[in-house]
This record gives C-alpha cells, structure tokens and sequence, in this order.
C-alpha cells in the first residue's frame, strides 16, 4: 500500500477531497451584493455589471433587499437569468449617524455570516453599496475567493479607514471609485495608500444602455418661447433645487421644470419650495421615463445644481445624453464630468444668472453645435461598451 508518512495515501486523497470540497466554488459564478431596494444611481451601474457578467455567460446571484423596484427592474430586463437571494437592512438613522448605528452595524455583521455559506459557492463577490463592505471583508478573510467592492461616495473618515484596511486585507482582488474625484478624496485621506495602491482602481460609472442608444436631436430646430430648463432628481437641500427660486425672477422669459420625488426625511424643504415658487417654476413627480418627458415638454436646457460634492453626476451625463445642453455646478465629480464633455459650469448664483443670459443670446446655429458637441463627448466617453471592457479586463477576466 501507498503510504506518505505514517497515514496511508488513501487517506491523504480523501483528506484532499474533503478540503477542496470546504473551500470550493463555482468556476464561473459571480455574486452581487447590494444595500438598496430602490434605484439609483449605483443600481444603473449595477444593472450594467450584471448585464456583462451574463453576456460573459457567467453564472450570475444577487443579495439585496427585494420587494422594491430594484428586484422589478431586474425581473423586467433579465428575468430568471439570475438568482435573487433577499437581504435584511438594519433600519440605521437618516443621514449623520449615531452611537446606536455603530452598535447596530457590529449585530448586523454577525448577522452577515448567515450567508456564508451563499459566498463560498461563488468564486468572485462584487459588493456594490459600503454599508455592506465591512460584514462582507469579515467573511473574506476566512475564504479564499476574488472580492471586490464599489465606492460610489466620498466616504467619512471612519468609514476611509475601513476601506484602508480592507485594501490591505489578502483576499480583497480590488476596490473600485466611480470617478477620478472619488480616487483622490480616498487616496489623499489615506497617506500610507500608496502600498496598496495597485488594488485601488477607477472603474468610471457609465450612461445606461438605454441612454446610450440615444441618437442626436436638435432641440433648436424651431423657435421655442420661453426657454425650457428641466432639474432632475430628488427634491432635497443637498440637490440644491432652492437656487431655482432665487434665480427665477431674474429670468423671467425662462420656464423652470423640476422633476423627482421630495426626500420624505426633509418634507419641510419641498413645501416651502412649493409654497414659494414663483410662476415660472413648475414641479412634477418622479418619472421612469424622463426622456418622454424631456421631448413631449420641448426642453432645451438641463440644470443640475447639487450644493453637496457629488461623487459621479448620472444625471448629468444622461441629460446631455438627450440632447441638452447641460449646466452644473463647478465641484466635486460635476467639475470633472464637465472637464471632459464640455458641460457648462457656474459656481454662485451670480454666475448662473450671468451664463444662462450669455446662452439665450447665441444664435440658433451655435446652441445647436454645442449641444452636439457635449452629446457626441458623453456618448463617446461614457458608453457602456467603455465600462463593460473595463468590468471584463479587470473583474471577470481574472
């Protein structure tokens, strides 16, 4: 008999067998993970990642909360093709938090092992929210599997240092910033990064493919009076829609259409908005389809105002996407989404009063080129088939 040792060689194999059996998983399978129910703007660069990895016939799981219009979303575009594994969310306090959450987030880890097991039979975790990073670094340091995380905000300090070590961590494969200005907000806070470096990479978010199936259209084909200005999104002081109500009167030849829901934790803002609106500013609800209404309405020009740094600027780029010719504020991932596209900037109220005046004086034919030009910048440099290379190269090629 074969024997290695003082244990015959039967042995040895079967004690191989068990211990690759322990830590195996599915050659080609990828696990999502995501902290929301409802869509947003993670959720569209989400939907793409799924898209890819299916089209990369990979075996493709969710974990996420289910029962909002995420999980219908996904049912809609891919069906069945995926499994939908429901995921409880700890109910953390709106906004800042507090020494409750903190506690709350150390059961909600331990809780986290539940899936465990769900983790292991798939050989790549992409984890696409950063509430969910820590439970999920925790499991990744007792399998070894590829993981990779998503940070889609300038996070807190405490939550920096999280991602710091998480860098460190071996089994972590990479951790990816939706934009160039997410990158140099983590990697100027962290002065020791630079040993990690090579795992910290911009996976630079992308128009969904339905915007970018768009095709060019001349909103100046015909005369339209007054001018139509359209500001996407939810209805809140960190979107920064009350500049409209300062500006309006200064601009009297101009409609202001503002879509999206109000944000239910501040309901104070959206009533004194409404109350005090002047008559040239008009709200409506959230629409799924905002490019019917964006034709139907005739509107020319998209405002996004954001006071707070947004980390990437979706409705920026989707609105150049249509056609328009799209003005934002001069900061945080806006400032370099404009860099690139040629999207208008403004930094006070001021300086919006003064650009949108300058934009009403140009001929028809140089409103039209410029719009062009920031359409033909977005689709080129956002398309999906640019992310979806990117996602390939270096997530499922690995």
């Amino acid at each position: 008999m074969l024997t290695f040792g003082a244990f015959p060689g039967q042995f040895w194999i079967k004690w191989a067998s068990f211990a690759l059996k322990m830590n195996v998983s599915k050659p080609s399978s990828i696990l999502f993970i995501d902290q929301y129910s409802s869509m947003g703007g993670g959720q569209v660069v989400l939907l793409e990642l799924i898209a890819t990895s299916l089209d990369s016939a990979l075996s493709v799981s969710l974990l996420c909360p289910l029962g909002g219009n995420l999980e219908a979303e996904i049912l809609k575009r891919f069906g069945k093709r995926i499994e939908l594994i429901n995921l409880w969310q700890p109910p953390l306090t709106v906004g800042k938090k507090n020494w409750r959450d903190f506690f709350l987030m150390i059961a909600y880890s331990i809780y986290f092992f539940k899936f465990y097991n769900l983790i292991k039979r798939h050989r790549k975790i992409f984890v696409n929210g950063g509430r969910l990073f820590f439970p999920v670094a925790l499991i990744s340091i007792f399998l070894k599997r590829y993981f990779f995380y998503f940070v889609h905000l300038d996070h807190s300090k405490i939550e920096k240092k999280i991602i710091q070590w998480i860098l460190k961590l071996k089994n972590t494969s990479a951790v990816f910033t939706t934009s160039e200005f997410v990158f140099d907000r983590l990697f100027n806070f962290l002065p020791n990064l630079f040993k990690q470096k090579s795992k910290l990479k911009i996976l630079q978010s992308c128009l969904s493919r339905r915007f970018s199936k768009a095709v060019f259209k001349d909103k100046f084909l015909k005369e339209i009076e007054p001018s139509r200005v359209v500001v996407i999104g939810r209805v809140s002081p960190e979107k920064g829609q009350d500049i409209i109500f300062r500006i309006a009167s200064h601009l009297e030849n101009v409609e202001f259409h503002i879509v999206g829901s109000f944000d239910f934790a501040k309901p104070d803002f959206f009533n004194n908005l409404k109350q005090n609106r002047a008559a040239n500013i008009f709200f409506h609800e959230h629409t799924t389809n905002i490019q019917d209404f964006v034709d139907s309405n005739e509107i020319q020009y998209s405002l996004v105002p954001s006071v707070w740094e947004e980390p990437f600027g979706l409705v920026a780029i989707e609105s150049m996407s249509m056609s328009l010719i799209t003005i934002v504020r001069a900061s945080g991932g806006l400032l370099e989404i404009s860099n690139k596209t040629g999207a208008l900037t403004f930094k006070s109220d001021e300086d919006l009063i003064t650009l949108m005046n300058q934009l009403f004086k140009k001929s028809k034919k140089d409103l039209i080129s410029l719009s062009r030009q920031q359409f033909e910048n977005v689709t080129s440099i956002y398309s999906p088939e640019n992310f979806e290379r990117n996602f390939q190269t270096m997530v499922l090629d690995i």
